[in-house]
Parts: C-alpha cells; sequence; structure tokens
C-alpha cells in the first residue's frame, strides 16, 4: 500500500517566497536519488503554516528517504526555511481511496494534491512527480 507523509510547519514570514522557489526542485532530486518517490504537494495553511504531502510506494522507500536527509542542495534548501517543525506523519493510503498516482517524467501539468474547501490552486503547490488520476 501507498505510504504518504503529512509533514506540518511553520516558515517565517519573510522567508516564504524562499520556500516557494525552493520547493519545484525538490522532486526531480527526489525522483533521481530516492527510491519509491511517487508525488509530493504543499499545501499554505494560516498563521505561515505549512503541511507537506509526500507519497512512497512503500513505509521502506519512506524509512529509506528519511535516513538520507537534506544530502542535495535543493533538499537542504527547502528544509532549511522551516523555522519550526509543528508535526510529522506517516500513514497508509488503502487502496480504492482518494486518487492513484504513477511516476511520470517531468512534462506534465500541475494537478492539486489536496481537494478542501479551504485549498485554492493559489496555496496547493504540486509538483510534477506523479501523474494522478
Amino acid at each position: 500500500m501507498t505510504t504518504v507523509e503529512l509533514t506540518r510547519f511553520r516558515v517565517e514570514p519573510d522567508r516564504e517566497d524562499e520556500l516557494l522557489r525552493a520547493q519545484p526542485a525538490m522532486p526531480a532530486d527526489f525522483h533521481a536519488d530516492r527510491t519509491g518517490f511517487l508525488h509530493a504537494g504543499l499545501v499554505q495553511l494560516p498563521d505561515h503554516q505549512w503541511l507537506d504531502i509526500v507519497t512512497w510506494n512503500s513505509h521502506q522507500d519512506f524509512a529509506a528517504s528519511r535516513a538520507k536527509g537534506a544530502n542535495w542542495p535543493s533538499i537542504r534548501a527547502f528544509f532549511d526555511t522551516i523555522a519550526q517543525l509543528i508535526s510529522s506523519e506517516e500513514s497508509t493510503q488503502r487502496e480504492g481511496s482518494g486518487r492513484s498516482c504513477a511516476p511520470r517524467g517531468t512534462s506534465g501539468t500541475d494537478q492539486p494534491t489536496t481537494s478542501s474547501r479551504s485549498a485554492t490552486r493559489k496555496n496547493v503547490h504540486s509538483t510534477r512527480g506523479a501523474s494522478c488520476t
């Protein structure tokens, strides 16, 4: 079953633009360096908080990625903008729930990673790491 990483964090207001500049490069490096990476999306929450939603093929792939940490410059640039880690959770996406994602190249259109009343195209930043249906 697909593993979903949910990381909520706070960024200082003067570093939010830096976060948004760093975010698009990270998925390409994840694909190059991390087995099982499927997709990543970034959701803007109130009070300068963000939710990073990353999907992996398996728990083992997620654990191996965690062990690598910020080993590439683009990953380090993204992590360096985080002022406070609020929560980090691992969950399992059950078969038949939500959208299914499959890896794809970098030539697709961005797809929102979440649907909620408060999420809009303005504050949902999706990567081109996967094709979701």
